[in-house]
């Protein structure tokens, strides 16, 4: 498998749980069917899987849980979502996943290393262009409000 140096050992860990798991047939029918014993309903789901791999551990944290209740475009509602979990290709994760590059600033001002965190929330040229989407959609209140509501978060 090509996967990346930091994968190798959740896929051993998920190799060993798996190890232990056994198909059987269940029913009076005797019908093949994969049940997921882990779960109260049997039936296989990747949040089911997550929080098994995982254990009793998982907490939904309240954003994430309020996000997909947004009535937005859903490839909108899957960006935030990157964001939050810090997953988008910027450069700082770009290097951490063994990837070279030349430069490291951000391209839109090139005065700090892009990550999301400033790309997304402390880079002036980005929050520039939101300010001017915004305005062009007449929404330039909701520009001001996020603005200082974003960087309280983060000065928190």
């Amino acid at each position: 498998m090509n996967l990346f140096v930091w994968e190798s050992g959740l896929a051993d860990s998920l190799l060993q749980v798996l190890d232990n798991k056994r198909l059987t047939r269940e029913g009076e029918n005797k019908t093949d069917k994969w049940l997921w014993r882990d779960v109260d309903s049997m039936d296989f789901s990747v949040k089911a899987t997550y929080n098994f791999l995982m254990g009793e551990s998982v907490v939904v944290e309240k954003s994430f849980a309020e996000l997909w209740t947004l009535k937005t475009l859903p490839s909108a509602q899957f960006t935030a979502w990157r964001v939050l979990c810090n997953a988008i290709a910027t450069k700082d994760n770009l290097l951490k996943r063994g990837i070279h590059l030349v430069c490291v600033r951000c391209p839109l001002c090139g005065v700090e290393e892009e990550s999301v965190r400033y790309l997304f929330f402390e880079c002036r040229v980005s929050w520039r262009i939101w300010g001017l989407c915004l305005e062009w959609l007449d929404l330039l209140w909701f520009y001001i409000v996020l603005h200082k509501c974003i960087l309280r978060c983060l000065n928190q």
